[in-house]
């Protein structure tokens, strides 16, 4: 059964990119990441409605990598969260329940 729709919350570009976010990490060292979890180069698979929501203030995932899918995405119906002054971890919360409840009902059947 095909998803009516998909939420990404913080969702990262790859797995080398989010090790370079979080720290300096040689080339040679970057190459050897077997696990590269491309999620940029997979999201034009995101055709249904799409979600992502990510913290202005993520101290994790940066920002853009949220929104380079977000502009990958080739979906008609989609929408970009940015959660004023949320990290990481403080996506869900009570401005942005009603948001993600909307896109819910309206997807989920």
């Amino acid at each position: 059964m095909r998803p009516a729709g998909v939420i990404l919350e913080a969702p990262f570009t790859s797995t080398p990119a989010m090790a370079r976010a979080m720290m300096e990490i040689p080339d040679n060292l970057i190459a050897r990441i077997q696990d590269r979890s491309d999620s940029l180069s997979r999201a034009n698979a995101l055709t249904i409605p799409t979600l992502i929501i990510h913290g202005a203030q993520d101290e994790v995932t940066p920002q853009a990598m949220g929104r380079a899918i977000f502009d990958a995405a080739p979906a008609s119906d989609k929408d970009f969260i940015s959660v004023r002054g949320a990290s990481h971890s403080e996506t869900w919360r009570s401005d942005t329940m009603p948001k993600i409840w909307s896109f819910i009902l309206t997807y989920g059947g």
